[in-house]
Formats: C-alpha cells, sequence, structure tokens
C-alpha cells in the first residue's frame, strides 16, 4: 500500500498506463492477458478507491480529449472473451473502451496539467462513468480467469 496522496496518484497513473497498453496492444490476447487484464481492473478499483480528492481551486479546466481507442480493434484483440460474454447486453469490449478512453484523458490531463487535476479526473471519473464499466467489464473477466487459472 501507498502511504502519501503523491504515490498513490503516480501508482494510479502507472495502473492506468498499463491498463490502456494491454487493451491497445498489437497482437490478439492470450489467456495471460485477460488474467493480467482482470488483475489490472482489481487494482484500478482499488487505487481509485484510495485515492482522496483533492482540492481544486479553478474549475475551469476542459480534460484533453485523446485520439479513439478502436472498438474493433478491441473486438479483434480479445476475442477470447466472446465466450465468457454471456449475459444479454454485456459487452466488454466496449466497456474496454470507455475505460481507457477516460484513462487516456487523465494520463494527458497528468501529462499536461496539473496533477491535481488527474487526481480529481482519476477519482470522479472512477465515481461517475470508467468505474461502472470497471464493474461491468469485471464480470466477463472473472468468468474467463476462471478457465485460465484452473
Amino acid at each position: 500500500m501507498v502511504d502519501s496522496a503523491r504515490g498513490q496518484l503516480e501508482l494510479a497513473m502507472k495502473l492506468a498506463g498499463a491498463f490502456v497498453d494491454c487493451v491497445s496492444g498489437p497482437a490478439v490476447a492470450t489467456p495471460d492477458d485477460i488474467v493480467r487484464l482482470c488483475r489490472l481492473t482489481d487494482e484500478l478499483s482499488l487505487s481509485a478507491q484510495l485515492l482522496p480528492f483533492p482540492i481544486i481551486e479553478d474549475d475551469d479546466r476542459e480534460m484533453p480529449r485523446p485520439a479513439d481507442l478502436s472498438l474493433p480493434e478491441i473486438e479483434k484483440r480479445f476475442a477470447l472473451l466472446t465466450e465468457f460474454a454471456v449475459i444479454p447486453d454485456e459487452d466488454p469490449w466496449s466497456d474496454m473502451q470507455h475505460i481507457g478512453l477516460d484513462l487516456l484523458c487523465v494520463l494527458r490531463t497528468h501529462e499536461n496539467g496539473t496533477a491535481c487535476d488527474a487526481q480529481w479526473e482519476f477519482k470522479f471519473g472512477f465515481l461517475t462513468h470508467w468505474g461502472i464499466h470497471l464493474i461491468d467489464l469485471r464480470k466477463p473477466l472473472l468468468r474467463a480467469t476462471r478457465t485460465y487459472t484452473t
């Protein structure tokens, strides 16, 4: 566990980058990639829950919008998840895209803005958008992990 808010933010940025790298990788995902992605979702969730909300002085900031993460490319990379997305309307690929886009925005804010803004965007996004997709993504990932680790 990380002691300081600054250390927690750096861990959150490292995990955000690892998630984006995992989802946007060029090769077709292996069972090991699925297990890794499942662990990353756990770590991101815990990191977001432990990271405190910072105090923001200026609320007139704009979050940078990243280039799109290609949904067809994510679907192609994680085709292995098809057999584990068994509940109607379950779409782990779209969840990955939503999470990845939000985390890319956080990473850009961290690079080009302030650490405080990035911390706020990470925490707020978790509570209002990407955290919900993370919960939905966990279901098929857990089913797949059960298969690939036993």
